[in-house]
């Protein structure tokens, strides 16, 4: 993370979990591992142009609202395809939106275990400014 606080010139990167499944023991290793537990929404609330994005396997249209809400310094996610998703019945389908978003990202392989993680990737935006809504509200 330090890469991050000296791209965006921050002294500090504060860390959020939201999940409801989280149990108490959940809350206390995240919180001695400095990570903040949130409720929802809150969690949506607190994403802007300087947050890191994990969410693997959702049950909500992660990929969606964060289209809607901001563009992330850092995303990672399952791998964004050509292929909507729809037909499959998930819950965070891939969308002609979400792929017009992260056209403003580099992809990146996660982890060195192809196996295990093949289907993750590491999106990181391409520029430190993140763009801005046009006036109709949509992101170019």
């Amino acid at each position: 993370m330090e890469w991050l606080k000296e791209r965006d010139n921050k002294e500090k990167v504060v860390c959020y979990a939201q999940d409801p499944d989280y149990t108490e023991v959940d809350t206390k290793i995240l919180d001695e591992a400095g990570i903040e537990v949130i409720e929802d929404p809150r969690g949506w609330l607190e994403v802007d142009e300087h947050s890191i994005i994990l969410s693997i396997a959702p049950n909500v249209p992660v990929k969606e609202i964060i289209t809607d809400i901001a563009r992330p310094a850092v995303i990672i996610w399952g791998r964004v395809g050509d292929n909507d998703g729809l037909v499959r019945g998930l819950t965070d389908p891939d969308s002609p939106r979400v792929r017009a978003m992260l056209e403003g990202y580099e992809q990146h392989e996660f982890g060195p275990d192809e196996e295990m993680f093949s289907d993750i990737v590491l999106y990181i935006r391409k520029s430190v400014a993140a763009p801005r809504p046009s006036p109709d509200g949509r992101f170019s």
